[in-house]
């Protein structure tokens, strides 16, 4: 539970479950539909990931309904793991900006429960992550004042999230664009998927930054 003002109190979505509060079934189908269309929205690659209350999918649903759609940009923005956020906040409609770094683990969603476990998922995610880094050794930097290497052919490392679906053509697009430099020898390009060799990952992606794989 967060509280913004003295008079006001925002609940988180788990805190709705239609089974327990059968009132905010409506809101909640406005929030669950908002979700879906960040994703469609994230997927077409658009300059301008944001999404509005305006939206023909989401206005529709709320039945024009300003009250509605207010309290659904609120109930959204509330949440601390979300596809949507920032933006503006209006009293009648709201404009929120995508989390890009999460909207793809919503994707195909489709109930209240499947939208908190998958909450759940990214929380236990995050949770791991820090609990590595912490039992870990810490990273070595390399030395920024070490010239790389000139013998062999140049390594690209490309830093990008290889789990959405548009990944794979991006970072194919990146290679082809590296082989039509026609550099001699021809470049190495990589991403933290193609490491193999044995070692902490995290480490082998600071150097690879640096020096290449």
């Amino acid at each position: 539970m967060r509280t913004y003002h003295q008079d006001t109190v925002s609940l988180l979505f788990r805190q709705l479950p239609p089974r327990y509060v059968p009132t905010a079934q409506h809101l909640l189908t406005v929030c669950l539909a908002a979700v879906r269309r960040a994703v469609e929205v994230y997927l077409t690659n658009g300059a301008d990931p944001k999404v509005s209350s305006s939206d023909p999918q989401i206005d529709g649903l709320a039945g024009n309904n300003p009250q509605l759609i207010a309290r659904a940009g609120q109930l959204l923005t509330a949440e601390p793991v979300a596809p949507l956020g920032g933006g503006s906040l209006g009293p009648e409609s709201w404009e929120l900006f995508i989390n890009e770094n999460v909207v793809m683990d919503f994707h195909n969603l489709r109930t209240f429960d499947d939208f908190v476990t998958r909450q759940d998922a990214i929380g236990r995610r995050a949770d791991e992550r820090r609990a590595m880094t912490q039992a870990g050794p810490p990273v070595q930097l390399p030395d920024p004042t070490a010239a790389p290497s000139d013998s062999g052919p140049r390594r690209i490392f490309v830093v990008m999230p290889f789990g959405p679906e548009w990944s794979i053509a991006v970072y194919e697009l990146i290679k082809r664009a590296a082989n039509a430099l026609d550099l001699e020898p021809a470049a190495i390009v990589e991403r933290a998927d193609d490491i193999t060799k044995p070692g902490r990952i995290t480490q082998q992606i600071v150097d690879s930054t640096r020096y290449g794989p």
